[in-house]
């Protein structure tokens, strides 16, 4: 294999690394696979901000373009103060494998701005997201490269850029940007989309297994926009939940946890603290450690916050027999080898946590058609998408004798491949 791009993927952490595995059993042209190994196009600059106290400050913003043979490319804009352009061409390239995997006419690309937006007032914060459109408005756009919300973005910031684009190009164009408030053509559904699309992925392995989801128990580690309402789905299916965990704790109960009395707590206290709620519920539920939570003994595991949580380190003591990668990169590729050789099933993350971005796509549709689909329509279409790509990924992993990690990167290579 060309060492020249092997190395330049191989920067790209474990997804680089997957990316490497599945070329094994692939044959594809070296100019094809250069290509592939480096961004299309980066774009630096920096926004000026007047502070509250009349002072001005310049953050540098970056938008990375990683590739562009399957559409417009589309990815997040994020504001982070450890955000580095290396990171933002890992998250590209992960983005350009992901839409290819889920058969989105879209490439893939990843921007943000070096800012902690929790030092800003709202009315900075809303000039920084105005600003960034401003600044790289010539190279967005619907058939360019349309925005969506990442880490630390929300879909108000996400309307502050639309109205931006909107009074630049002196007419409403609503496709530029993803991840919208439904009231300003943002879809319906989104909130649920990614836990969705996962609990369909899972029911569609578990069919060819002859296997019942509603006997099933699982542990969900994270509470956020991924891993609550998945907890709130698989519950609602019947799974015993034994164990959450999030920043602050973790909790375990034999008997299950009752997510809809979770919902209520949080509802009153405007947070999830696992350890009050163990000390409330007491009679049921313990608190457990972070490294307790990953060898809980359940049929399904679901890594639903951080890269990395799963590792050589810890491969080993992984009791489920399925893990479910919520999270991006929650399995480094070590361990996810580990698993394999150990019969543990990973539903890998490109796929797995794909439902976000397919409804962020039908999103994108429905601005294009000037339509408004319903939350019903959203959830069949995304349905019958992931039931599709799930079939599609268990067959190429059968024919080619591969973990379904592996078949999921061989599928999105060889669509990436199509479109020379």
């Amino acid at each position: 294999m060309n060492s020249d791009y092997t190395t330049q993927i191989g920067r790209y952490g474990d997804t680089g690394l997957r990316f490497l595995e599945a070329l094994k059993h692939l044959t594809l042209a070296e100019e094809f696979i250069n290509e592939l190994s480096r961004p299309k196009a980066i774009y630096k600059t920096k926004i000026p901000v007047q502070r509250r106290d009349g002072s001005n400050t310049e953050y540098p913003a970056i938008r990375v373009l990683y590739n562009n043979r399957r559409g417009p490319t589309k990815g997040g804009v994020r504001f982070d103060p450890e955000l580095t352009q290396d990171s933002l061409i890992s998250l590209g390239f992960r983005m350009t494998l992901k839409c290819a995997v889920v058969d989105l006419p879209h490439g893939g690309a990843n921007g943000g701005v070096v800012v902690d937006p929790k030092l800003l007032s709202i009315g900075e914060v809303e000039k920084l997201c105005r600003g960034f459109v401003r600044k790289f408005y010539e190279n967005i756009g619907p058939q360019k490269d349309i925005l969506s919300p990442d880490f630390n973005t929300t879909k108000t910031y996400m309307a502050w850029m639309s109205d931006e684009y909107d009074k630049l190009s002196g007419k409403k164009i609503p496709a530029a940007i993803n991840g919208k408030p439904t009231e300003i053509g943002g879809s319906h559904g989104r909130h649920q989309a990614t836990a969705r699309g996962a609990i369909t992925v899972l029911e569609t392995y578990l069919k060819t297994r002859s296997q019942d989801l509603e006997k099933m128990s699982a542990a969900i580690q994270g509470l956020g926009s991924a891993g609550l309402p998945l907890a709130q789905g698989l519950y609602k299916k019947g799974v015993t939940i034994r164990a959450l965990s999030n920043s602050q704790g973790a909790i375990y109960s034999s008997h299950g946890i009752d997510v809809p009395k979770l919902i209520q707590y949080q509802n009153d206290s405007g947070k999830i603290d696992l350890r009050k709620f163990a000390l409330d519920h007491s009679e049921n539920v313990r608190s457990i450690s972070q490294s307790e939570f990953l060898e809980t003994s359940v049929d399904i595991l679901a890594p639903s916050a951080l890269a990395n949580q799963i590792t050589e380190l810890n491969a080993d003591q992984i009791k489920a027999s399925i893990v479910i990668e919520m999270a991006n990169g929650p399995i480094n590729f070590e361990a996810t080898q580990i698993l394999h050789k150990r019969n543990i099933i990973v539903l890998p993350d490109v796929l797995a946590n794909a439902g976000g971005v397919t409804v962020s796509h039908f999103e994108w549709v429905q601005n294009l058609k000037n339509e408004q689909w319903t939350e019903a329509d959203v959830l069949q279409k995304l349905d019958k998408r992931m039931i599709t790509l799930t079939e599609e990924l268990l067959l190429t992993s059968k024919t080619n004798s591969i973990p379904l990690t592996t078949a999921a990167y061989v599928m999105g290579i060889k669509r990436l491949a199509q479109n020379l």
